[in-house]
C-alpha cells in the first residue's frame, strides 16, 4: 500500500503540473487576444452587441473549465479506486464542478448579455419611465419620453458601425439589464450550484461516522509515530521486535495487512543474518506467532543456514 500510494502521489503530482501549465498558457493566450489591436477594435458581430473579443475569451474559458473538470473527475475516480472511502471522490469530483460553476458564471455573464439583451430592449430596459418621474405634469413627461426615443433611435443605428472599445460600455449597461429582476441568469446558475452542493453535504453527512474513525485512527498513529505508509518509521533495533510491533498494529486495526505485508517485506529484505542460534530461534517464534508465513520462514532459515556455513 505504501508503494501504490507513493505511485498515486507521483502521479497525482504530475498531472497537476500539467493541468497547471495547461491553465497558465490558456491565460497567457486570454491576455494575448485581449491586447491585439484587431480584436479591441473589431465592431460587433451582426446587429447583436457581442464582439470576437468576447467570444474569444468565452472560448478560452471554456478550455480552461474543461481542463479544470477533467482533473476532478479524474481524481475523484482515483480516490474511488484506490481508497477507502469511495464516496469521498463523488465529493471531490462534485467540489471540482461547483467551483467551475462559480466560475462559469461571472465568465459567460457578458457573452450572455450580449446574446440576450438586444440594444433596443436594453435602452428601454435602462431609460425606464423616467419623465413619469413625480413632480412632473404630462406635457414635461411625454416631452422627455420623446427625447429619450430620438436618442434611443440613433444609438441604435451607430451601434453596429462602433469599434469595439466603444462598445465596451454598451456591453456593461446589457449586464446591467440582464440583472434586473427576475435575473433568470443568477437563478439557473444558483439552481446549477446547489445541485453537486446538495450532493457534497449528503455524501460527508452519510459518511461522517466513516470519516470520524479515519480522523481518530490517523492521530491515533501519528501520537505514536506510525501511521499507513509510515510504519517505517518504528524505531530501529531488532528486526524480530520491528515485525512484532508491525503485527500489532495489524491487529489493533492501525494497518491495514496491505501496509502490513508491505513492510514486513522491507524489513525482512534488510535482516542482516549473522549466524548466532538465537536469531533462528526468533524468527521460530515468529512463525508460531503466525507473522511470518511458513514460506517466508524457510526462506530466512536458509539465509541462516548458508550464513552459518561461511562462517564455518
Amino acid at each position: 500500500m505504501t508503494q501504490q500510494n507513493s505511485i498515486l502521489d507521483r502521479e497525482l503530482g504530475k498531472r497537476i503540473i500539467r493541468v497547471g501549465l495547461a491553465i497558465v498558457g490558456l491565460l497567457i493566450l486570454r491576455a494575448i487576444l485581449a491586447a491585439l489591436p484587431m480584436m479591441k477594435n473589431a465592431s460587433s458581430i451582426g446587429s447583436s452587441l457581442l464582439t470576437p473579443l468576447v467570444l474569444a475569451q468565452a472560448i478560452v474559458d471554456t478550455m480552461i473549465f474543461l481542463l479544470l473538470l477533467r482533473f476532478g473527475f479524474g481524481l475523484g475516480n482515483k480516490i474511488r479506486a484506490n481508497f477507502k472511502l469511495p464516496d469521498m471522490g463523488g465529493v471531490v469530483s462534485m467540489a471540482f464542478l461547483a467551483l467551475v460553476l462559480v466560475f462559469a458564471y461571472n465568465s459567460y455573464e457578458t457573452l450572455t448579455a450580449c446574446l440576450v439583451e438586444s440594444p433596443s430592449n436594453m435602452l428601454k430596459g435602462l431609460a425606464g419611465n423616467q419623465g413619469a418621474a413625480a413632480g412632473m405634469d404630462a406635457a414635461t413627461a411625454q416631452m422627455i419620453n420623446s427625447i429619450q426615443q430620438a436618442s434611443q433611435g440613433i444609438i441604435e443605428n451607430s451601434i453596429g458601425k462602433l469599434p469595439g472599445t466603444a462598445l465596451a460600455g454598451y456591453q456593461q449597461m446589457a449586464v446591467q439589464a440582464l440583472r434586473q429582476s427576475p435575473d433568470i441568469y443568477g437563478w439557473t446558475f444558483l439552481a446549477l450550484i446547489a445541485i453537486p452542493v446538495g450532493f457534497i453535504v449528503l455524501h460527508i453527512s452519510r459518511n461522517m461516522d466513516r470519516i470520524t474513525e479515519l480522523a481518530f485512527h490517523a492521530a491515533s498513529a501519528g501520537g505514536a509515530g506510525q501511521g499507513p505508509g509510515r510504519v517505517e518509521t518504528i524505531p530501529s533495533g531488532d528486526p524480530a521486535d520491528k515485525l512484532k510491533k508491525l503485527k500489532a498494529l495489524l491487529d489493533s486495526g492501525v494497518i491495514s495487512s496491505e501496509d502490513f505485508e508491505s513492510q514486513k517485506a522491507v524489513i525482512l529484505g534488510s535482516f542482516r543474518i549473522s549466524g548466532e542460534p538465537a536469531e533462528l530461534q526468533k524468527l521460530k517464534a515468529l512463525l508460531d506467532a503466525g507473522v511470518l508465513s511458513e514460506q517466508e520462514y524457510n526462506l530466512q532459515k536458509q539465509r541462516f543456514l548458508a550464513r552459518l556455513q561461511g562462517a564455518a
